[in-house]
């Protein structure tokens, strides 16, 4: 029995168990570079955007400082994730990998993060590709219905556990759909 909290634990450990979207550990300096992205995510982009959307969207009242600290910083992070996705398929490598499933994990909520639909290209171009992924597409279409609802896709974005759930079932589906 493993026990996990984390989604990017979580997607290591099965990308691992399938033997897919990941380095194997012999391959040091591809697995190196995939981790890093990893826990960038993990350590920057997801705190950083999901107090940006708490001061945007959720706090009771205006909060300048929070909101402008938290926000300049994901921007700028998401900054990163666009410069480096700029010219690029994937983020690492030239494959689907893990990091792209957890960029895609927040990227899909960019403009709801940002305040900003005209921006992020770079960002969101990989991730209409990533959703044009045969696993993706199967599991969001119990998403979009919901989003199409009279609830919206407010609805949908506020549960951020079952994306995050969706992303465990992707690696999965995808490992079970190639084999």
């Amino acid at each position: 029995d493993v026990s996990m909290f984390d989604s990017n634990a979580m997607l290591l450990f099965l990308a691992e168990r399938a033997g897919r979207f990941v380095a194997p550990s012999g391959d040091t300096a591809a697995r190196a570079e995939a981790l890093s992205w990893l826990m960038f995510l993990a350590t920057g982009v997801g705190p950083f955007s999901g107090q940006s959307v708490h001061f945007r969207h959720v706090a009771p009242k205006s909060q300048d400082y929070a909101l402008n600290r938290y926000d300049y910083e994901a921007h700028r992070h998401w900054g990163v994730i666009e410069q480096r996705l700029t010219g690029r398929d994937w983020m690492v490598g030239d494959a689907y990998s893990i990091v792209d499933m957890a960029v895609w994990g927040w990227a899909r909520m960019l403009p709801y993060i940002t305040g900003m639909d005209d921006v992020w290209l770079a960002v969101l171009l990989p991730c209409d590709r990533y959703r044009l992924h045969a696993a993706v597409f199967c599991m969001l279409r119990p998403c979009v219905k919901c989003a199409e609802s009279s609830a919206g896709w407010s609805s949908v974005l506020e549960s951020d556990l079952c994306w995050r759930l969706l992303l465990l079932i992707h690696v999965l589906r995808a490992t079970v759909m190639t084999e």
